[in-house]
């Protein structure tokens, strides 16, 4: 894998694979090396398979070397486009570490708003605010989602509060011409309801 001979090291980590089906960490090596071969399908099963393997084991999560195995997992989770799968994975990584890094509290918002999980989403960007309040991206996804939600003075606020840190942000500024648009949009509402 190390030398990028992807081919070879598929077939070697099948043969370990036949051999002892029950290797800790053969599924999640083997779904990373199909991820390099272009086999999404066969990449995803693995991978999904390593995860409920992973949690399972019992204790993983209290070895540093544990720690550093899932958070890769949770990496090729998310290549993977298995955003569920890898935010449990962080889930139980931010659960089992009461000091859980700012990384992965990021990584874990990430992958629960590309699960389509806003509620959980919205609850780790605003764990990551409270150890870093100048978090541009976690201030930009919390305002994204109360736009997509309708709650346009919530949206408001937010991105007030990240132009405040950043006037120059492109992606703040964006959100501010949505928020213009959507505005506009109830406005338009309320008139053609008050002409009815």
């Amino acid at each position: 894998m190390r030398a990028g001979q992807f081919q070879q090291a598929a077939l070697a980590l099948q043969l370990v694979r036949r051999l002892e089906p029950t290797h800790p960490s053969v599924d999640a090596a083997l779904g990373e090396v199909l991820l390099h071969l272009g086999q999404m399908g066969d990449a995803r099963t693995l991978l999904s398979a390593a995860a409920r393997r992973m949690q399972a084991t019992e204790g993983i999560a209290g070895t540093q070397d544990g720690q550093a195995a899932l958070t890769h997992l949770s990496d090729l989770l998310l290549k993977a486009d298995l955003a569920s799968d890898a935010a449990r994975v962080l889930e139980f990584l931010v659960r089992s570490d009461t000091e859980a890094g700012l990384d992965r509290l990021r990584q874990l918002s990430e992958a629960r708003f590309r699960a389509d999980d806003l509620k959980g989403g919205r609850a780790a960007s605003r764990r990551v605010l409270r150890h870093d309040p100048m978090c541009i991206a976690s201030i930009h996804n919390l305002a994204l989602v109360s736009l997509l939600e309708g709650h346009l003075s919530e949206a408001a606020g937010w991105i007030a509060r990240g132009r405040a840190i950043d006037r120059s942000d492109d992606g703040l500024r964006q959100l501010r011409t949505r928020l213009f648009g959507a505005r506009a949009a109830q406005w338009l509402r309320g008139i053609v309801g008050l002409r009815s």
